[in-house]
């Protein structure tokens, strides 16, 4: 027989016990409960997040997403007690974002507008995206996200820009994207009004009878999808006349003309009058004069006035002579006899020597040309010589050097015709007829006609020129098998290097099959710009998003590529002075082809000025098929 004696035979038996598994939200309250409940026992509890309780009860809540290895350490106090542990397994669910969407907001087409979406998480320690719908047919948009990560809850913002360029009613979209999966999402009624096109007609022109004038106004429509039809109404009798329009719909406004010929009949003010109505009943005009205007008494028809000088035809006025020693000016007078056709002509004589003549201003379009011709004739056996002259900026003196000349003489005895053409530089051009001859000598002018030629009319604003632009690209198509290369190479002036000193390679797996691409590492790359540029475009393939890092001097702009199918995808970034380029692969990501492009005059010429610049700028990653806006960090990545 044996006899078996304890010597802690009162000792109490208390082993671990967890109780698990549990499932919880973040963020919730979860209570834990370990093992039988006894006074010799202590309780503590390590919650595998770096934080720890202890009770035999306890509450805890997680703020992220995961799986999480609860460990139980029960101890007991008497005399032989023992130590135990248990593990307990807790699994922490994600929970949503929960999106506040504002009361319907309103603004007027092709006016940017702030959306500001709140949104909250119970998992206070996620980091989100949102990206926005805008109900039209542009892509859609990554917003800037500022949030606080305070314990209980997070909270959070979002701000993304758009425009419509048409009136109507939008419902915009957004989903709050948390970095465990969760979305939330809300959505915006959005009115956009429609904005009547802004007319400008030009400046007030001149026109002449029976001379076709084709009127151009030019026109802005901030609603750029707009299309538009148009009316001139020419300020006579007659109704308003469709007219040609053409367009262009790009943003930030359309721009486009409205073209109509018209020939007036008689002189006159005209009040002229363009109306331009969009699509969407919107109506923009706007109003100029058009003054028909002629050469009055060309052929000295129409009477002469009595002066100093004698008589001098009606309209014309004595222009200053250019030969200031002559003794005795010329004398004017009105001729019934010797005409070249009608009945009257313009006599000019001296008894010494002389040397005078005529003007007669006319309303003209600056770029317009004008042809004037006249008749002359001189007396028999006189010494004399006629000129007719055409002043492009409307001047009275026939000294100007500017004056356009046809000038004959000697041909006695028969009537010559002259003929003087310019281009007007001003609102008027004026007609000059002079003659100088020696004692005794006569001439007479007749049937003097002027002729305007609208060579470039085109009254219509105009857009600038595009800048011309530097363009360097980089690729590795040529590259027909899969190798290594050096932590850091140069190609066509780009910098390339991996920014954890590992080699670089070059993979001609995924599409286009067959072609080389740079494989980003994990660890990231790092691209060096051949000049600061304003665009840098790259063609990536990534099924899980990569992430891009542009450097403008020392702002850092961080985004993403666009999540989804393996398919090429072109981003972009737009910017100033931008110097370095960094990606960060989250697997088989690949770039295709890299573009840097600046215009022509960008300055600084090198990267070393560029850098030390802080350049407070907006820029803007843009995605096919989505857009997104950038936040920003004040560090240069790590190499």
């Amino acid at each position: 027989m044996i006899t078996v004696t304890s010597t802690f035979a009162g000792t109490v038996r208390s082993l671990a016990d967890a109780n698990g598994p549990y499932v919880v939200d973040a963020g919730s309250t979860l209570t834990l409960t370990g093992g039988p409940n006894n006074a010799a026992t202590t309780f503590a509890w390590d919650f595998a997040d770096g934080t720890y309780g202890s009770g035999r009860v306890v509450q805890h809540v997680y703020p992220r997403t995961g799986v999480y290895p609860v460990k139980l350490t029960t101890t007991v106090s008497q005399p032989g007690g023992v130590v135990t542990e248990e593990y307990a397994q807790v699994r922490v669910r994600n929970t949503p974002p929960v999106v506040s969407a504002p009361p319907a907001l309103s603004v007027d087409e092709g006016t940017p507008l702030d959306v500001t979406i709140q949104f909250t998480d119970h998992g206070w320690l996620d980091t989100h995206r949102a990206l926005f719908t805008w109900g039209d047919d542009t892509p859609p948009a990554w917003g800037t996200v500022t949030e606080a990560h305070d314990p209980s809850l997070g909270e959070g913002r979002t701000v993304a820009t758009h425009a419509w360029c048409d009136s109507g009613s939008y419902v915009v979209s957004v989903e709050v994207f948390d970095d465990n999966g969760g979305v939330g999402t809300a959505t915006i009624a959005v009115e956009v009004r429609n904005v009547a096109p802004i007319v400008d007609a030009g400046p007030d022109r001149f026109a002449y009878p029976c001379v076709p004038i084709t009127l151009i106004a030019g026109f802005r429509d901030p609603g750029w999808c707009d299309t538009h039809t148009a009316t001139w109404d020419f300020g006579e009798c007659d109704p308003p006349q469709p007219a040609v329009v053409r367009e262009e719909h790009h943003p930030p406004a359309g721009l486009g003309v409205v073209i109509a010929t018209h020939t007036y009949e008689h002189c006159g003010t005209y009040a002229v009058t363009c109306r331009v109505i969009d699509d969407d009943g919107g109506v923009g005009e706007d109003t100029k004069l058009v003054r028909v205007v002629h050469l009055h008494n060309g052929g000295f028809e129409d009477g002469f006035h009595r002066g100093e000088s004698g008589e001098v035809g009606n309209h014309w006025s004595i222009a200053d002579s250019d030969d200031h020693d002559a003794a005795i000016g010329a004398r004017f007078s009105g001729e019934q006899v010797i005409v070249h056709g009608g009945q009257r002509s313009q006599r000019i004589s001296g008894g010494s020597r002389f040397d005078g003549g005529l003007v007669q201003r006319v309303g003209a379009n600056p770029g317009w040309e004008y042809q004037v011709t006249a008749w002359y004739h001189i007396a028999t056996g006189a010494a004399a010589r006629c000129r007719l002259g055409v002043d492009p900026a409307g001047g009275v003196s026939s000294s100007a050097s500017i004056i356009a000349w046809s000038e004959a003489g000697a041909l006695e005895g028969d009537w010559v015709q002259l003929c003087a053409r310019t281009t007007a530089t001003a609102d008027a051009v004026s007609i000059h007829l002079t003659a100088a001859g020696e004692p005794g000598a006569e001439v007479w002018f007749d049937d003097v006609v002027l002729a305007a030629y609208p060579c470039c009319d085109d009254d219509a604003p105009k857009p600038d020129p595009p800048p011309e632009r530097e363009k360097r690209c980089v690729d590795w198509v040529a590259e027909k098998e899969p190798h290594r290369l050096a932590p850091t190479f140069d190609r066509n002036g780009f910098g390339f290097a991996s920014n954890d000193g590992t080699d670089l390679q070059i993979a001609t797996f995924g599409p286009p099959q067959g072609t080389g691409k740079l494989l980003i590492p994990l660890g990231g790359l790092i691209v060096v710009l051949p000049f600061p540029a304003s665009e840098v475009t790259a063609e990536v393939v990534t099924a899980s998003g990569m992430e891009g890092t542009a450097v403008a001097g020392t702002v850092v702009v961080d985004r993403q590529s666009v999540p989804g199918s393996p398919i090429p995808q072109s981003v972009s970034l737009r910017g100033t002075g931008i110097s370095v380029v960094k990606f960060q692969g989250k697997g088989e990501d690949l770039l295709l082809r890299l573009c840097a492009a600046r215009d022509v005059d960008s300055k600084p010429t090198d990267n070393t000025e560029d850098n030390t610049k802080d350049k407070s700028q907006e820029e803007q990653w843009q995605t096919t098929p989505s857009v997104s806006k950038p936040g920003r960090r004040t560090h240069l990545p790590r190499r």
